[in-house]
């Protein structure tokens, strides 16, 4: 093979790379899937118990506990989902980790008790799995 084809297929496959790097940058930007799923968070008010779709801004980012834009106190925090027993009959039970409660005992869920957990799994045969 020649020195001149050695040269061109180096640089056919670096501008490849390049463009298919640009691409795999770019894509998540351009879908709206993910970014609408990116942009809005389901959270508790640790208060009230009550369960908020937030829509996060730029300046949410922060630390939690975030802002109840309901009643202006800092008392949103992140929930956990538990799908087992007859929570998942109904779709699922929000709950807020005994981690954010800065509680050391695992945390129960308040309807079915079972121990939930950071990204708590669905029990086996779950209806909605696939």
């Amino acid at each position: 093979m020649g020195e001149g084809l050695k040269k061109a297929l180096v640089g056919g496959f670096a501008v490849l790379a390049v463009g298919c790097l640009a691409y795999i940058a770019f894509w998540d930007e351009r879908s709206g899937v993910s970014t609408s799923l990116a942009d809005h968070r389901f959270l508790q008010d640790i208060n009230t118990g009550k369960n908020y779709r937030v829509d996060i801004t730029v300046k949410d980012y922060g630390p939690y506990p975030h802002k109840n834009r309901s009643t202006g106190e800092m008392s949103l925090y992140p929930t956990e989902v538990c799908y087992w027993d007859e929570c998942g009959e109904k779709g699922g039970t929000r709950v807020i980790l005994n981690t954010w409660r800065k509680q050391p005992e695992p945390t129960k869920c308040p309807v079915c008790g079972h121990t939930v957990r950071v990204h708590n799994p669905r029990p086996p045969g779950y209806k909605d799995d696939k």
